[in-house]
């Protein structure tokens, strides 16, 4: 060991300096863990949001599939979904 590490003296800090220091730690991992909290509810929703728009991609296909049967059984037009009211397109 030197000369210089011998004649140092170890100093303590007051107890507010750790109090001070200990807060901000606590703090710290305060952040971290709601950081990670968030991060996973991010990942939750990106599932949620990756179900739904298949959902959404199938239920598409079956408006396709439902509205191409109609056309072909009642050919061309409009349908108000409120009254069920098909109004077919006129032929020129």
């Amino acid at each position: 060991m030197s000369k210089d590490a011998e004649n140092v003296t170890n100093i303590k800090f007051t107890d507010d300096e750790l109090s001070k220091l200990k807060d901000i730690q606590n703090r710290y991992q305060e952040l971290v863990y709601n950081l990670g909290k968030v991060r996973a509810q991010q990942i939750d929703l990106q599932i949620r949001e990756s179900a739904i728009t298949n959902d959404v991609k199938e239920l598409k296909k079956e408006e396709q599939t439902v509205a191409a049967e109609l056309n072909t059984k009642y050919g061309p037009g409009s349908l108000d979904i409120q009254t069920g009211e098909f109004n077919p397109l006129k032929k020129q």
